[in-house]
């Protein structure tokens, strides 16, 4: 992946949650002239890795309106939910692959906000 490529990637996690070894986020990633093919999310602890499946390509409006110039702006949204084989997940990357075949990992695991099982927000 080009330095170059990476500096124009754009992205914007909304939400990313666990409560225990459930893991739940949604947000957006796009780039000004690659189209992004396919997301995972990997999450790494002790001992142990997983990737998830991410359901990527979902209409995120507010993105094409803010980043007219992004390729598939209109398109650029993500959700993703799954379970870690056990906790706490030490690193949570984003893996991105473009149409040319390059792959990047952007890593996320700064905006992983963390809950106790069973609690929700009043």
């Amino acid at each position: 992946m080009s330095e170059n490529k990476e500096r124009e990637l754009q992205f914007g996690i909304d939400r990313l949650v666990t409560n225990g070894t459930r893991i739940f986020g949604w947000g957006w990633v796009a780039h000004p002239v690659h189209a992004i093919e396919d997301v995972t999310l990997l999450l790494k602890g002790d001992g142990w890795e997983k990737r998830l499946p991410v359901n990527f390509g979902l209409a995120r409006g507010d993105v094409e309106s803010a980043f007219p110039r992004l390729r598939n702006a209109g398109s650029s949204g993500f959700v993703v939910t799954g379970y870690s084989p056990r906790q706490p997940a030490r690193s949570i990357v984003l893996e991105l692959r473009f149409d040319d075949g390059a792959e990047l990992g952007l890593d996320v695991s700064h905006v992983l906000e963390s809950r106790r099982a069973g609690h929700r927000k009043a």
